[in-house]
């Protein structure tokens, strides 16, 4: 058969095609399909895509593959960091002392290096608390925390043990150099300038070495030492091989007096020993001092960590005036007659109940234990007094509790079912009879305070009832402006956040705002009410409700000083407004900030003679007269929150009305507040 080529050749063949490529002149033989060579070459292609594509998943995957080992392995780190520190201070916590301990007493064990142990606390912590409030007790450990760190050394591992204790290990480290380093963070904190008042601390320090070889037996040391610190007068430090030393050599057990644990109950209080009498019991408590006594007197407790007992009724009584004290007051009282006395302890007990109701310690005491002392002591002096530790027999109670040095107690009400005591375990400085007056001022003070904490609930609850009544009268008189007002409260306190306002003038923001529209309950009804444009005598009208308001709230003497934002809300920046023509910064800030917030939801309100505006056409409103009606710094801040307006009014006040009203209801309502109701 005969055909022609590709180039125009004539070939014979039978069953095959012969093609010549004219390229390359050379013959291919294929199954007579002449589009197999390019579906090859196709199917080639598409191959090569095809493995580009699985290898670009590949490479995806493998880094995905690693990004997310690194996000795991991230996450296991901040797990690991999370479980070995603590949150405030960002020391170490306690089970990871515990662990670094084990290998420091591994090594200094191998090694034949000393090893010491500083426990610190910090003194009277509780009362700072109480006084001061958490937050601030917050900021003292965490000072606290970077004070050692500052002190201590690389290597040295500082944990906050719990509470208000901090731990530091100091290896390679002997006696002398941890007494040092105890001493350089006693006097660092006292010299830290500290914004409340000073703090001190009290200090622990044990040594590793032949007889101490566990790591129990090197924290019961240290706190052994810390417990005479605080025994001792506080702020100072002590270390274990001063309780040694006082023992001719020999290893005590707990000292004597320990405190009681939580559950202790007491035994049976043995009589008191008639005056010149003494019993065998009262020979056998005439022993040497304990250890712990032995090795720290006589130090005196120096001036800088006390407060002078007058400055802490000074501070009380600015505290209570200020109501700065957050909880119990009665906490709070024993707290300060702990501070104005130099006790250790302090409990309120009534005769009526025989109940122990509130403890302030430094130390650890049961209410078991406190009501046993009470009840002893009550029976030989009935009239209160100071009574010393020879007074008594303290049989029992010396094996359950601290034995104080000296005890002050007296009544604190006139039916003398109340008494205040006070224990002290400072042999250097014994509790005297001024301390009993110090005790009465710093009692009555409290109780007067929660007299008039009483009085002033009672005048805030009088108080909030007239302003919503006012409130609920100006809804009342005109239903289809219902709720207008407590927008405007609304809408003007969120303006006063985005301009940085304090929470003291937000308070009066809101009660401005809730009360701006009251002298309109004199206006007529017909003037009110009325749906076309108003006659000219009907505007002059109308435009009284501003003085009306501000007649009103004149009568109510802890509201007067919201009169400027009440009577100048209609002012214009341009002068132009009324009632009295004032423009510019000469408008009070409060009435400025109630102008944009009362036309803001006249503008989104439905009204009898017009609908509401668009968003759009609000906008427009304000921008034409920003500097005209408006002061244009409010305007701008009220644009920068605008999207947060109709939640505002929807979900509720970010300020408390209860807030406003308690500010309202303070003693000196009567001044001007923050610069609000002043011009500017």
């Amino acid at each position: 058969m005969l055909t022609h080529g590709v180039i125009g050749g004539r070939f014979a063949h039978q069953r095959h095609v012969y093609r010549e490529d004219a390229r390359r002149s050379r013959l291919s033989i294929d199954g007579g399909d002449p589009t197999a060579p390019m579906a090859e070459a196709s199917a080639q292609v598409v191959d090569r895509d095809r493995f580009d594509s699985e290898l670009r998943e590949a490479r995806e995957r493998i880094a995905g593959l690693m990004k997310s080992h690194d996000e795991k392995e991230r996450i296991i780190d901040e797990l690991s960091k999370l479980a070995t520190t603590d949150e405030l201070t960002g020391l170490c916590n306690r089970r990871h002392f515990f662990d670094e301990m084990e290998s420091a007493l591994a090594t200094a064990d191998r090694e034949g290096k000393p090893l010491s142990m500083v426990m610190l606390d910090v003194d009277r912590f509780k009362s700072y608390n109480d006084a001061f409030g958490h937050a601030a007790g917050d900021l003292v450990l965490r000072v606290v925390g970077e004070i050692l760190v500052r002190c201590s050394r690389p290597g040295d591992v500082v944990a906050r043990y719990g509470g208000e204790e901090f731990a530091v290990l100091l290896p390679r480290t002997d006696a002398r150099g941890a007494g040092a380093f105890a001493e350089r963070v006693r006097t660092s904190l006292l010299s830290y300038a500290w914004s409340s008042r000073p703090v001190s601390a009290s200090l622990g320090v044990a040594t590793f070495d032949t007889i101490v070889r566990d790591a129990d037996a090197l924290i019961e040391e240290a706190d052994q030492a810390l417990y005479c610190a605080k025994r001792s007068g506080r702020n100072r430090v002590v270390h274990f091989r001063d309780l040694l030393e006082a023992e001719s050599g020999e290893v005590p057990g707990p000292p004597a007096g320990s405190p009681p644990g939580p559950g202790a109950q007491p035994r049976e209080i043995s009589p008191v020993a008639a005056p010149g009498e003494q019993s065998a019991e009262a020979e056998s408590i005439s022993t040497p001092s304990p250890p712990c006594q032995a090795a720290c007197e006589p130090q005196v407790e120096p001036v800088s960590c006390r407060e002078n007992a007058w400055d802490v009724v000074g501070r009380l009584l600015h505290e209570l005036r200020d109501d700065k004290v957050a909880g119990d007051r009665v906490d709070v009282a024993l707290g300060a007659i702990c501070d104005g006395t130099g006790a250790d302890i302090a409990f309120a007990y009534s005769t009526a109940t025989r109940e122990v109701t509130e403890i302030v310690s430094g130390l650890e005491a049961s209410p078991q234990w406190c009501r046993a002392i009470a009840g002893r002591l009550l029976v030989n002096y009935p009239e209160g007094g100071i009574a010393r530790r020879s007074d008594v027999v303290w049989r029992s109670l010396r094996e359950q509790g601290p034995v104080p040095d000296t005890i002050a107690m007296t009544p604190v009400d006139g039916q003398r079912t109340r008494w205040v005591f006070a224990l002290s375990y400072n042999i250097a400085r014994p509790l005297q009879a001024s301390d009993l007056k110090v005790i009465t001022v710093i009692w009555r003070l409290q109780h007067e305070h929660a007299r008039h904490a009483s009085v002033h609930d009672n005048l805030k609850q009088t108080l909030f009832g007239v302003i919503r009544c006012l409130s609920t009268a100006i809804d009342a008189k005109d239903p289809y402006t219902c709720g207008h007002s407590e927008r405007v409260a609304r809408i003007s306190v969120r303006i006063g956040e985005e301009m940085g306002l304090s929470r003291g003038e937000l308070s009066d923001l809101y009660l401005a705002g809730l009360l701006h529209d009251v002298g309109k309950i004199g206006i007529r009804d017909s003037v009110l009410f009325k749906t076309g444009a108003l006659l000219e005598n009907e505007q002059v009208h109308i435009k009284e409700h501003p003085v009306t308001g501000d007649r009103i709230i004149s009568n109510i003497k802890r509201l007067t000083y919201l009169r400027p934002g009440v009577r100048s809300h209609h002012e214009r920046y341009d002068g132009k407004g009324y009632p009295d023509g004032l423009a510019g910064e000469s408008i009070p800030l409060m009435a400025r900030i109630i102008s944009v917030a009362d036309s803001f939801d006249a503008m989104m309100s439905v009204r009898r003679y017009r609908s509401a505006l668009s968003p759009s056409q609000i906008e427009a409103e304000f921008r034409a007269g920003a500097g005209f009606q408006w002061d244009p710094g409010v305007v701008e801040h009220f644009f920068a929150c605008r999207p947060a307006l109709n939640e505002v009014c929807q979900r509720g006040l970010g300020q408390s009305v209860y807030f406003a009203v308690e500010r309202a209801a303070s003693p000196d309502a009567d001044l001007a507040r923050d610069g609000l109701s002043l011009p500017g």
